[in-house]
């Protein structure tokens, strides 16, 4: 199956959760390019997404197929400032 059903969170940046399916050949930065358009907001491209349940971190140009992603999982979105705040 090439799309996975996962939940994106904007929390961090002071969006909301969105449930949505997505592509496991995007990479972070068409997904956020994607959600901008259909959300109808400004999202920050360089984000990156951070996996809780893996612990791993997705940079802009990574692959969701190269980190196993599954139904149901959790991906935070941290932009560029969010990540400075955390220093």
């Amino acid at each position: 199956m090439n799309h996975k059903r996962v939940t994106i969170d904007f929390m961090q940046s002071g969006g909301g959760n969105y449930d949505i399916a997505i592509s496991q050949k995007m990479t972070v930065k068409q997904l956020l390019q994607s959600l901008a358009a259909s959300l109808h907001t400004s999202i920050d491209l360089n984000s990156v997404i951070k996996l809780p349940l893996k612990q791993k971190t997705m940079m802009p140009e990574d692959r969701f197929m190269d980190y196993s992603i599954s139904n149901g999982e959790l991906l935070v979105v941290y932009s560029e400032q969010d990540k400075k705040g955390e220093s």
